[in-house]
């Protein structure tokens, strides 16, 4: 996302570099708008502003899933340089793909850090990342409770079943209402460490 405050929206804007003209939608790090990155010159702009941190010797990224709020842009997401409205999973991969390529072609030992599926409330699941890029993940947001717990091993399970490689959980969890009780933290700790990524 580039969001509104951002002096390089303007310019993404009047180049026409962002989906829905650069309409934007609320995320949880303000109001931000969608590269195109179906948009060839697009890609390229924005590979240049990640060559910002690649030139300090950054190499990787948590790639932490905006791609699934393209749901929220009305009436749909929609490529100025394709012409037509886009599909989520087409948009995915064009966003996780950008990440991974472009900074692999700068750096052969780099990776990005994704999810590989999560769930909104256990009873949809969403493949995230496409699995040529997911090397190292986790499977969402969980609260520090018994049925977060419980919502983390059925995202490994559905990850494990779709051929992902290397993924884990937030031990203990990652959102918290209040203290993680000691036994369920050490039963997430002793199931993580079964886990490819701990």
């Amino acid at each position: 996302m580039i969001n509104k405050e951002c002096p390089e929206y303007s310019e993404g804007v009047s180049k026409g570099y962002f989906l829905n003209g650069g309409k934007t939608i609320h995320w949880w790090h303000g109001e931000g708008a969608f590269i195109d990155f179906f948009n060839p010159t697009a890609k390229k702009w924005f590979q240049s502003l990640l060559d910002r941190a690649l030139d300090l010797g950054f190499d990787g990224w948590k790639c932490d899933g905006t791609d699934p709020m393209i749901y929220l842009l009305r009436p749909m997401p929609y490529s100025s340089q394709l012409k037509r409205y886009v599909r989520y999973r087409e948009y995915a991969d064009q966003y996780y793909g950008t990440f991974y390529n472009y900074t692999k072609s700068r750096n052969p030992d780099a990776l990005i850090m994704s999810r590989p599926v999560d769930s909104f409330q256990s009873k949809f699941f969403l493949g995230y990342s496409p699995k040529y890029v997911m090397f190292a993940g986790w499977v969402g947001d969980q609260h520090n409770t018994v049925d977060g717990f419980r919502a983390a091993m059925i995202n490994v399970i559905h990850s494990a079943s779709r051929g992902y490689l290397n993924f884990g959980f937030d031990i203990g969890g990652y959102k918290s209402d209040k203290q993680t009780k000691k036994w369920l933290f050490i039963r997430w700790v002793q199931l993580g460490s079964l886990l490819p990524f701990m």
